[in-house]
């Protein structure tokens, strides 16, 4: 696979993934995952199917747009493999990053109470299910993103970092911060 095969790939990638962001602050579709698979797997073939009728129809001249533009069936299937791998791996992991997960609110949670922090039973008013809650403390302790401090949750500058992450992209998408 050559470096323009994977930069196509990567191109690719990120113009149906700017598609995405401009399509979901415009309008929500309600069949997400459908519209995830017809923007990232469809559309590059019909872009391309384009691509092909244009030059039957009006023969692109120039010989590098033509050599960039038009691929042969090797290249054309190392660029779909490439933008396929990068679109199916995007859209499995869609849902748990727009939903409202539990580790994500504790962090959002403990980030309004700073700098202080907020303790463990202080917390547990936020939640019903205390196994749920106590299993994701747990984790975010486990994964150094929290850490008890005599008694008070306080946040580390891991747990910062994923937060604004996930801030990042909620916002990027027009989602509401910590709300499914």
């Amino acid at each position: 696979m050559n470096f323009f095969i994977i930069f196509y790939g990567f191109l690719l990638f990120f113009i149906c993934f700017s598609m995405h962001i401009v399509i979901w602050r415009l309008y929500h579709p309600k069949r997400q995952i459908l519209t995830l698979y017809a923007l990232f797997l469809i559309f590059p073939i019909l872009l391309h199917f384009l691509i092909y009728i244009f030059d039957v129809f009006f023969t692109i001249q120039n010989a590098t747009i033509r050599n960039v533009l038009l691929l042969n069936i090797g290249e054309l299937l190392e660029l779909y493999l490439l933008h396929y791998a990068l679109s199916l791996a995007y859209i499995f992991t869609y849902p748990a990053a727009q939903g409202a997960c539990p580790s994500f609110l504790i962090l959002l949670i403990i980030k309004s109470s700073m700098p202080r922090g907020i303790t463990k039973d202080a917390i547990h008013s936020y939640y019903l299910d205390k196994k749920l809650f106590i299993a994701r403390v747990h984790d975010l302790m486990d994964e150094n993103l929290v850490v008890d401090n005599n008694g008070w949750l306080e946040m580390t500058s891991k747990g910062y970092l994923l937060l604004k992450i996930f801030v990042s992209l909620r916002k990027m998408f027009s989602l509401p911060i910590g709300k499914g």
